[in-house]
């Protein structure tokens, strides 16, 4: 009998822990950096763009590799629909674009040709845990 009322008592205190639950903690510098362009220049924070709840919001670049060589670009949406976008043709700049991820906060810069598609000028990411949400 005294097993009993033990199980009658854990049973639903376990239920209730577990109803509550625990919330997960998250401690030191956090940079919530959404999406800005301006002046020839976007820069954001991937992890706060993709928890953003607007559905425009967008930053990243990728990299196309093939026989000939490799290029990449870099595009960026804020919230209010902002097109940036410029392409990568120097190779030196490829492993730096492959660094980014969810930790990276992205900026990059572009000249406007007469002709063609923008050209990325400069490309800056940085990681760290301070981009993490």
């Amino acid at each position: 009998m005294n097993r009993r009322i033990k199980l009658l008592v854990t049973i639903p205190l376990v239920l209730l822990i577990a109803l509550i639950g625990v919330k997960a903690t998250w401690a030191g510098l956090y940079q919530n950096v959404s999406v800005h362009i301006g002046n020839n220049v976007a820069q954001g924070n991937v992890s706060s763009t993709r928890r953003s709840s607007d559905p425009l919001e967008y930053i990243g670049c990728e990299v196309t590799v093939k026989k000939t060589g490799g290029q990449g670009s870099c595009i960026a949406y804020d919230t209010a629909g902002v097109r940036a976008f410029c392409k990568v043709t120097d190779a030196s700049w490829l492993p730096v674009i492959e660094m980014i991820n969810e930790t990276s906060n992205i900026k990059f810069s572009w000249t406007t040709p007469q002709t063609g598609d923008p050209e990325c000028d400069s490309l800056t990411v940085a990681n760290g845990s301070r981009f993490l949400h």
